[in-house]
């Protein structure tokens, strides 16, 4: 409330009451344009079925949004080759023996965001016994061995490779929280050494060293229940040589993932292994 005066002559008079309301100004911030929540994929991997992208999310609600479907050979999305547009997509020839993936893209004007589901299971061209599914069968999981995966890049001369070929063995079970390993063993020729390094979720061991010349069983890690997000990474080096990276990550209800690199002589980043 304030009170307004005046002057006339030596008295002063009050012109009234004067009630000035002023309303703090008040900004609200838009929501920023991102993809809070991944797809996630449903639907039998068998070729003829339709899969579902289900349960993405992204902020704000008005933004526009698309699917985009991939086929895959192992985690990395070089390896990945577009497979179809939308919510659904139905599996052709082309994808039996692949894994699946789908990206949600948002868009608002010039400003964009996208999240990739997991990798679905490998595709199978025939629905046998009832087909595969995203979700293990009721009563405690079901069993996978994980194969390497990655395409082997461009032949590169003068490079030497660890030989006899290293061999990592990985089996057990996946469940609807993680999984578990059954068996998990290297078998690196002597002179090279493997170096195990593990992080977020359930780590048995953080870091281990394991030298070559015979096969390692990885006790720590296995017939223990990794919960999904567990980042395992094994990295087979001898100076001089290229050296072999396996990464493996555990997933919910699917059977975990399983990445194979490499690292050349005098470099750091990690790159397709060299035929």
């Amino acid at each position: 409330m304030v009170w307004i005066f005046t002057r006339r002559g030596a008295g002063a008079v009050a012109l009234g009451l004067a009630s000035l309301l002023v309303a703090p100004k008040i900004v609200m911030a838009d929501d920023p344009l991102a993809v809070t929540r991944a797809p996630e994929i449903t639907g039998k991997l068998v070729v003829g079925q339709t899969l579902h992208a289900v349960n993405g999310k992204w902020t704000p609600a008005d933004a526009g949004e698309n699917y985009t479907w991939q086929r895959c050979t192992d985690e990395d999305f070089e390896d990945c080759t577009p497979a179809g547009n939308g919510e659904d997509y139905t599996l052709v020839d082309k994808d039996a023996g692949k894994m699946m993936r789908v990206t949600l893209v948002v868009s608002l004007g010039e400003d964009s965001d996208h999240k990739s589901s997991e990798l679905s299971e490998v595709v199978k061209a025939t629905d046998d016994s009832g087909g595969t599914t995203t979700t293990p069968p009721a009563g405690g999981g079901a069993g996978f061995t994980l194969q390497p995966a990655s395409k082997p890049g461009p032949s590169i001369p003068g490079l030497k490779r660890i030989k006899p070929k290293p061999v990592i063995t990985i089996s057990g079970k996946y469940t609807a929280t993680g999984a578990t390993f059954s068996k998990f063993t290297v078998k690196v020729p002597k002179g090279a050494t493997t170096t195990l390094a593990c992080s977020k979720g359930t780590c048995p061991a953080k870091k281990q060293t394991i030298k070559g010349g015979h096969t390692s069983h990885l006790a720590k890690f296995e017939k223990r229940a990794l919960k999904a997000g567990t980042r395992i990474q094994l990295t087979i080096a001898r100076k001089g040589y290229v050296s072999e990276v396996t990464i493996i990550t555990v997933r919910k209800k699917l059977k975990p993932t399983r990445s194979d690199s490499c690292i050349l002589p005098g470099k750091k980043t990690r790159q397709r292994c060299p035929a």
